[in-house]
């Protein structure tokens, strides 16, 4: 599986040529779509370096990682 950026989100491309487009809004505020998407990425990172798709991975991150500090002091 290989992340790749595009306009609308995130696009996977696998080995045997499927493909599947992930809205980020969708990923920032589902934890688990987001949890395994992570944890296949981590899996596929063991196996080799990625061919593409860590700057997207690390984008998603980033926006779940401030909506979720927003989140968090909105209800302080």
């Amino acid at each position: 599986m290989s992340p790749s950026a595009n306009r609308e989100g995130a696009l996977l491309l696998y080995a045997l040529g499927a493909r599947m487009e992930l809205d980020p809004a969708v990923l920032t505020a589902n934890p688990v779509p987001w949890h395994r998407l992570e944890t296949g990425a981590g899996r596929a990172r063991a196996n080799g370096p990625p061919v593409a798709g860590d700057e997207v991975l690390r984008e998603v991150r980033a926006r779940r990682d401030e909506d979720g500090a927003r989140a968090i002091l909105a209800n302080l």
